[in-house]
């Protein structure tokens, strides 16, 4: 992601289905003085619609650096049943 002043991108939430595999990642470099405000959303099956998720592959990370040192890294893994 470029450096934008004052930038928002939205972003749909992410729908994982019955026996889904992904692998996410969002790595963000900010310079001293940027602020980030993030959300990353997964919805695991839409009960309305009966989906339900019994087993999926899951990788989700999250590497967040200021002025080029890392101060967050935050990693989801599961693989199976739910």
């Amino acid at each position: 992601m470029r450096s934008v002043p004052d930038a928002a991108v939205p972003q749909e939430p992410t729908w994982v289905g019955d026996d889904a595999a992904l692998d996410r990642s969002l790595d963000v470099d900010l310079a001293e003085d940027a602020t980030f405000i993030g959300l990353e959303t997964l919805v695991f099956g839409r009960t309305a619609m009966g989906e339900t998720v019994a087993a999926l592959r899951l990788s989700d990370t999250i590497r967040l650096r200021r002025a080029g040192h890392l101060v967050l890294h935050d990693a989801v893994r599961h693989e199976g049943d739910t």
